[in-house]
């Protein structure tokens, strides 16, 4: 099988409308950053609103959670120099939409 971020990264979820982030989510981004340390390719660590569209408080929420998710692969020893974040605006992806998450994944 292929290991876990192959195809599309590593998603954790958040509890909606916050920036909080379950211990079992936690265990599962620290395993994930096992499997980033074998390796040296970028990786982008994107933020999704909770709602689709523009609005500057999703945006900056969406914002927040990447950068709480690339703080914690950097307390676990992934190099931050090859951490980038992005934010996916679920407008242009629709299937995302409602999507309280943080995806994980090789930057290309």
């Amino acid at each position: 099988s292929a290991p876990p971020g192959a195809s599309g990264g590593l998603s954790v979820h958040f509890a909606a409308g916050g920036i909080v982030l379950p211990k079992d989510e936690i265990t599962r981004l620290v395993g994930h950053a096992a499997e980033l340390r074998k390796d040296v390719n970028k990786v982008v660590v994107e933020g999704f609103a909770d709602e689709p569209g523009t609005d500057d408080k999703a945006i900056a929420l969406a914002r927040r959670r990447a950068i709480l998710a690339r703080q914690l692969l950097t307390e676990v020893g992934i190099d931050p120099e090859r951490l980038s974040i992005a934010v996916v605006d679920v407008a242009s992806e629709p299937s995302l939409a409602g999507s309280v998450r943080v995806r994980v994944k090789e930057a290309k």
